[in-house]
């Protein structure tokens, strides 16, 4: 899953946004089936495709995606561990644009 990540950065990079976020999709959808919703990576996974999202001009649905991850980090790793509070930063920044 790590080198299919890496493909979709590169294609990001190259300007190939879309095909980029199939391949986004494609890794949250099997982080989901192998380790579960709950999982960093998986979490990891689903913020790595708001980005995306919001890099294409999808803001809204980036927004509702960021917002969920916020929700599961506070409610597994706490209010107050660095992937939450980077994640409610995101949001706010994303928010106010």
């Amino acid at each position: 899953m790590g080198a299919r990540n890496n493909l979709a950065i590169s294609y990001r990079q190259a300007g190939r946004t879309e095909e980029a976020i199939t391949i986004k999709e494609q890794v949250l959808a099997d982080r989901e089936r192998i380790l579960g919703e709950d999982h960093p990576d998986t979490l990891g996974a689903r913020n790595n495709l708001a980005i995306s999202y919001r890099q294409a001009g999808r803001t809204e649905e980036a927004i509702t995606i960021e917002e969920q991850v916020a929700a599961d980090r506070e409610r597994i790793l706490g209010h107050q561990h660095p992937d939450t509070l980077a994640a409610v930063e995101v949001l706010r920044r994303w928010r106010a644009a």
